[in-house]
């Protein structure tokens, strides 16, 4: 009777080990499934915030005297681009933000005010 209440506390202690190695195991996973999906919202709404300044850069480029203190597109489930132009002596700038889920990103770039209008920074 013994050896066999030694293999059945035996057992029980290994398929607790293994089960609380699973658990931790899990758990790490489901931090890391956290971590890259918050690294993929902060991606897209770079990506937004970029889309945005290319698309000003092309209505500059075709309208040299385009401005807008307040511009957005709602792009529904996508996000959302807004775009704020300032206009220095110098330069114009352009302020893009891209905006999804919780996150929000702005992004700057400094365009020539003459035609042909020239990304400077």
């Amino acid at each position: 009777m013994g050896d066999k209440g030694f293999v059945l506390i035996l057992t029980l202690v290994v398929l607790s080990g293994l089960l609380l190695l699973g658990l931790f195991t899990m758990d790490h996973f489901l931090i890391e499934s956290k971590i890259n999906y918050n690294l993929y919202l902060e991606l897209k709404t770079h990506y937004l915030a970029q889309a945005g300044i290319e698309y000003a850069f092309y209505r500059l480029k075709e309208e040299p005297t385009w401005r807008t203190e307040n511009w957005m597109d709602d792009l529904g489930e996508a996000g959302q681009i807004r775009l704020k132009i300032l206009e220095d002596s110098d330069f114009i700038i352009v302020w893009s933000g891209g905006i999804y889920k919780q996150y929000e990103v702005w992004k700057d770039a400094y365009f020539t005010k003459s035609p042909p209008i020239t990304r400077i920074k």
